[in-house]
């Protein structure tokens, strides 16, 4: 899927005094060192948690299985990277989406979903949407 258009306005966060520049992000036994900024900017959950002053965040806590395998991609979807979305990982990455409102990563499944609309993949999309039902109505 394409890169994750990056908003440029950063200027809220400009002079914030909680916002730590290295945030480090614990999935399991991995560690991710991200901007703070890229991650507020990019997603309103994580925004919350980077202003309330956290560096370091224990993904363990606010993940579902299969978060590990996908983690890495997702976050360099927010820098700018482009995802790859394919039927082993759909449904992860778009749990992550909704749970982190990311909402073009979210857009960037549905398209794949859409453009991948076969036979095969035909129970795999039923079971993602009945997996979200209830967590989009929540995240909004």
């Amino acid at each position: 899927m394409a890169p994750l258009p990056l908003e440029r306005d950063f200027t809220k966060y400009f002079n914030h005094q909680t916002i730590s520049n290295t945030v480090q992000l614990y999935v399991n036994d991995a560690s991710y060192s991200c901007s703070g900024i890229i991650l507020a900017q990019q997603s309103p959950v994580f925004e919350q948690l980077v202003l309330d002053g956290n560096d370091t965040i224990l993904l363990d806590q606010f993940f579902f299985p299969g978060t590990e395998k996908v983690i890495k991609e997702c976050l360099l979807f927010l820098y700018g990277k482009s995802v790859g979305v394919n039927a082993g990982n759909v449904e992860i990455v778009v749990k992550f989406a909704v749970f982190y409102q990311i909402e073009p990563l979210y857009q960037a499944c549905i398209t794949w979903m859409k453009n991948n609309c076969k036979a095969k993949n035909i129970f795999l999309f039923y079971k993602i949407s009945q997996s979200l039902e209830g967590e989009k109505q929540e995240a909004v």
